[in-house]
């Protein structure tokens, strides 16, 4: 799900902290959403409701229409660990989405730091049928929502680097799943994605191909160690060819950004996530992806150091990555405050055109 920068050639995971946790007591449908989607724009968000992990009717109903105020599609993931819960939210904000006008893209995050993390106590591995099956029947029940697009497993590429052998193991579970969803719900685009430093910094250009038929290539970026461990100037003056590198791999294929994000609070700014955030038409004009996914709309506080496991900090001491300065930044990753009001970067995505 959610990567932060470790700094040189790649990032660490901070899946381990579900996202579908924010609402995991608030399964409302709130109704009178009055806001409609942008059309002609790839940009879009992740949904956060502002007042997280408590909030209310109106801040859920409020999070969707603020994400038709910037783009036009909107994105939930579902940590597989949080098992129905998960999806039943993603029932509900696919049903919302759809209300305003918005596509939806769904994406389904199976591991935690390179590691499989099923549901209800299953064993932590893909080689279990009991783990496949489970896997198999949740791909088909969110492939049964009709997503416009669909990720079966967020920055897959973290395992194949991790843990080779439960990646070997994923292959041939992912080609049923996608034949799986492909059967359920045919005009679903249906893909995966990767870590976008890791893929390149560690030239992982043969795993897409092991994994099989893919709709979409899907990317998460979160570029902010490129400038602070001085590698670029600015968030604004990042080289070209650090998202153009993208197209000399994939010439023809549809691209997606799955998740992209730039810090406000560790060592980020809000101005220099406005800087980021007003560059993005310019850095995606020659790879032209049909989706922009920003990673949080408003602020939260979940992502604390004290959840991690010793295994899960020996994983990122292993990216050079300090825990503490990771968290602050993931926490800080929206273009909204926690509370509600916007940040610059905010103002500035209104007005972005592609």
């Amino acid at each position: 799900m959610l990567i932060c920068s470790s700094g040189f050639k790649s990032k660490c995971v901070g899946s381990i902290i579900a996202v579908a946790a924010i609402l995991a007591n608030s399964l409302i449908v709130p109704v009178g959403v009055h806001a409609q989607a942008k059309t002609g724009t790839p940009l879009g968000s992740m949904v956060t409701p502002p007042n997280s992990p408590t909030p209310s009717e109106q801040d859920v109903t409020q999070a969707v229409e603020e994400i038709a105020v910037i783009g036009g599609h909107g994105s939930f993931i579902w940590s597989w660990a949080d098992g129905d819960s998960g999806f039943q939210l993603a029932q509900t904000f696919t049903t919302l989405f759809r209300q305003i006008g918005l596509k939806v893209f769904l994406q389904l995050s199976p591991t935690g730091v390179g590691s499989p993390t099923p549901p209800n106590g299953l064993a932590k591995t893909f080689t279990d049928p009991a783990v496949q099956a489970q896997y198999l029947s949740d791909v088909t029940r969110l492939a049964a929502l009709h997503p416009d697009y669909l990720n079966l497993a967020t920055e897959i590429n973290l395992m194949y680097y991790v843990d080779p052998a439960e990646f070997t193991a994923f292959v041939p579970l992912y080609q049923q799943a996608y034949a799986l969803a492909k059967q359920t719900s045919p005009q679903t685009q249906v893909g995966v994605s990767y870590h976008l430093d890791l893929y390149f910094g560690y030239e992982e250009y043969n795993v897409p191909g092991m994994l099989g038929t893919q709709d979409f290539i899907g990317f998460t970026t979160y570029p902010a160690w490129t400038v602070y461990k001085n590698v670029y100037p600015a968030p604004d003056q990042m080289a070209p060819a650090y998202y153009d590198r993208i197209r000399s791999v994939f010439p023809t294929q549809p691209i997606v950004f799955a998740e992209v994000g730039w810090p406000s609070g560790g060592l980020g700014s809000m101005a220099d996530q406005e800087k980021y955030v007003s560059a993005l038409p310019k850095y995606m004009a020659t790879v032209h992806p049909i989706l922009i996914t920003w990673t949080m709309e408003h602020d939260v506080n979940y992502f604390q150091v004290a959840a991690l496991s010793a295994a899960q900090i020996s994983i990122l001491q292993g990216f050079n990555v300090d825990p503490t300065e990771l968290f602050n930044e993931l926490n800080s990753m929206g273009m909204l405050t926690a509370t509600g009001p916007p940040k610059p970067a905010w103002i500035t995505a209104e007005t972005l055109v592609f």
